[in-house]
């Protein structure tokens, strides 16, 4: 029958398709030594299969392509790249928005690094006008994006199995947090990355997907801006259960500002906690696993000995 296997193509064909957009563009075949790679920006980056060597505009990257046992190929990074501490040796060319061009140029890279939503597309401009061949990744705003993003480094430079490991590791994480979780109602919470003025996260970053996975509903998931400025009267309307601080904010400090507003649910059970920064500001897999086992800790203690350990080396960060 004709009719029958044509529906079974079609379907194939459509499940082919799904799991095509859910893992992004397939890297290209190997030709002539290189392996093609489209970018963010819909550049087809031509990769060298050997003699790799890399500059990173980005500290996510940075400690990404450490993670993955290629950091020997890393010959220039940023300022701000810094961990792991390898990173701090590194060639310096400069801020993620204003690197040397000159100084990436003398260290002759096969690679650049960068990220849509950190580094200019001026930069990646400039830098594809004196030939140098820069990939820029997409948008890293929850685990699914970030674990995408890993695989794609991974094959980028040849590192595919590291890849799968450490991804095993961190999603192994991330199911022992849900386990400990589950049938936990969730608490309300808002993220402060800054004070004068109040900033927060909306629901299409990568911060926010870390809460909702640690047990939490982030009070600003539904505002338009990604980043957006709050007044004090907006905070006190939604009356989050937690408040979250990132660690360079000097958490104790603005706690004690809080606690001016007595009316806070979060304030008046002592409930305006510090978070390590570096970890809610670097999408990898592993600092966003932390993340996520950070929050629940912070928002859930009373499960402490369910919850998956806070790794060391995030507890000594920040």
């Amino acid at each position: 029958m004709l009719w029958p296997c044509l529906l079974r193509c079609a379907a194939l064909l459509c499940a082919a398709s799904v799991i095509a957009a859910h893992a992004g563009p397939l890297p290209g075949p190997r030709v002539g030594g290189y392996r093609g790679f489209v970018d963010a920006t819909g550049t087809t980056v031509q990769v060298p299969l050997r003699g790799l060597r890399i500059v990173s505009i980005a500290p996510s990257l940075t400690e990404e392509v450490f993670s993955l046992g290629a950091g020997g190929q890393l010959v220039g990074d940023t300022i701000y790249c810094i961990h792991p501490n390898a990173a701090r040796r590194v060639t310096k060319v400069g801020s993620m928005l204003q690197p040397s061009l000159e100084v990436i140029a003398s260290l002759h890279p096969s690679l650049v690094l960068a990220t849509e939503e950190g580094d200019r597309a001026e930069t990646v401009e400039q830098l594809r006008a004196l030939h140098i061949p820069v990939y820029v990744m997409g948008s890293s705003n929850s685990w699914s994006s970030i674990a995408r993003h890993y695989e794609i480094l991974g094959q980028m430079l040849g590192r595919e199995a590291q890849a799968r490991r450490v991804l095993v590791r961190c999603r192994a994480q991330l199911s022992a947090v849900a386990k400990a979780l589950r049938n936990q109602p969730p608490v309300t919470v808002l993220f402060q990355l800054s004070t004068s003025p109040v900033i927060s996260v909306n629901g299409q970053t990568f911060i926010s997907d870390a809460l909702r996975r640690a047990g939490g509903i982030n009070v600003e998931a539904g505002q338009s801006m990604r980043y957006p400025r709050l007044s004090e009267e907006t905070v006190l309307a939604q009356n989050p259960d937690f408040i979250l601080l990132s660690g360079d904010l000097g958490a104790a400090t603005i706690a004690s500002a809080w606690r001016a507003f007595s009316g806070l649910r979060a304030v008046r059970r002592r409930q305006v906690v510090g978070v390590p920064a570096h970890i809610f500001s670097t999408p990898t897999p592993f600092t966003f696993a932390a993340a996520v086992i950070v929050a629940a800790h912070r928002l859930h203690p009373e499960l402490a000995s369910r919850l998956p350990a806070i790794p060391v080396e995030v507890s000594h960060a920040d």
